[in-house]
């Protein structure tokens, strides 16, 4: 059975009508049958292309260093009267970190990852491929967190990169060590009344506070502080695409074990 010539077709029928049209663009087999309107409507209902919220994350630090208390700063800070006094109990609490997330956090920026590259000169007209010259170095970490009557930037990050000057980025037994691990759950929403979705989970390793930015106070704005600028050093990083796979499990096995966890929690489907 042979196909019909479109050419032919189009001579036969009239275009005048939108039916007759239609009957034209049937015959032609180079033009696909499928909707692009509706090609794009079904891949918004898939989870896999459906847009995500930059607002959707939550920030979890497995632990904070155990040298970070008061007398530890006495010994190293000067100080007059109560000062360094580290509220480590209060800002550091099971509710305020293990349950939606560290309650501070604000805003995270990933950091960039770039490879250097040069170019060569030319050489008679001919143009030089690309030449790499090497991994970029690591770039810190920023975070931003909300500022409340009982200070998190001060009470914990501002004595904490005052440690990491005194005490230095070395490793260190367990007991001693200043640096903890960071993870970053990107998530998106689900049908209702279901838990969010883990989509993205960043991990930094052997992170320490080496940073805390300015602060300014006047008279202009009465509205809810925030700090910016708190920089975060690490040694290295993860990232961990999901497919489907509920939040609250993920915070659930970091609560009880920490980073390592995550891996078994990402096993179980």
């Amino acid at each position: 059975m042979s196909l019909n010539n479109p050419l032919q077709s189009s001579k036969r029928v009239s275009t005048g009508s939108p039916q007759s049209r239609r009957s034209v663009i049937g015959n032609i087999p180079s033009i696909p049958s499928i909707s692009p309107q509706n090609y794009f409507l079904q891949q918004m209902e898939s989870w896999i292309t459906s847009p995500s919220n930059s607002s959707q994350w939550v920030l979890l630090f497995e632990s904070f260093p155990k040298t970070l208390n008061t007398a530890v700063m006495r010994e190293l800070e000067y100080t007059r009267g109560e000062g360094w006094n580290v509220p480590y109990d209060e800002l550091t609490d099971y509710f305020l970190h293990k349950t939606i997330g560290c309650f501070f956090a604000q805003k995270a920026e990933i950091p960039r990852e770039k490879v250097n590259v040069d170019y060569p000169d030319s050489f008679r007209g001919f143009r030089g491929s690309p030449i790499s010259r090497g991994r970029q170095a690591h770039q810190i970490l920023e975070l931003e967190f909300l500022e409340t009557n009982l200070s998190f930037v001060d009470g914990i990050c501002r004595p904490w990169a005052a440690l990491a000057a005194h005490k230095g980025l070395v490793a260190r037994p367990e007991e001693e060590s200043i640096k903890t691990n960071l993870t970053l759950i990107q998530y998106g929403r689900t049908d209702a009344f279901k838990s969010p979705v883990a989509r993205k989970i960043w991990t930094f390793f052997d992170v320490c506070c080496v940073g805390v930015s300015k602060v300014p106070y006047d008279y202009k704005n009465d509205t809810v502080e925030t700090r910016t600028g708190i920089e975060f050093a690490y040694s290295n990083y993860q990232v961990h695409h999901t497919d489907y796979q509920h939040i609250n499990p993920l915070i659930a096995g970091f609560t009880r074990n920490g980073i390592d966890s995550l891996g078994d929690t990402l096993a179980v489907v």
